[in-house]
């Protein structure tokens, strides 16, 4: 079937600009980081404000708690500053203005890896406070 050059053409308009739709997970993927740094803020103040009470082992958990929250962070914003690097635009910022430095050497190959090592990290502490849901 021999298709129409402009209805070709208009077909990968469309699909290369559906990669906009991204930018909606993007910045979903950015409000979820607000609520995971709110979450961390409150539960290092209700850590802090029971420490000198706590005995070991809730010291231990809590700490488990925000080493869990930290690696979810950072996790998300692999993923977020990604997708948008790879899927919508180069982030354009020179190294000394804000890029990590990282980001340059980012492939799929790259980020398979790290999002496989960082979802290890983050179940591990999760298995040994006693929870098995992830």
């Amino acid at each position: 079937m021999i298709v129409p050059r402009h209805l070709e053409e208009l077909v990968q308009v469309a699909v290369l600009g559906s990669r906009y739709l991204l930018l909606l997970v993007v910045l979903g993927l950015a409000a979820t980081l607000l609520v995971f740094a709110v979450q961390f803020l409150y539960l290092l103040g209700a850590f802090v404000l029971r420490f000198p009470a706590a005995s070991k082992a809730p010291v231990i958990v809590a700490v488990l708690d925000l080493i869990d929250i930290a690696l979810i962070a950072g996790l998300i914003f692999t993923v977020a500053i990604s997708l948008y690097d790879h899927f919508i635009r180069r982030v354009a910022l020179p190294a000394d203005r804000g890029r990590p430095p990282w980001l340059s050497n980012l492939n799929a190959a790259t980020l398979k890896l790290t999002l496989a090592s960082s979802i290890a990290a983050i179940r591990t502490p999760r298995k040994t406070s006693g929870c098995d849901a992830v």
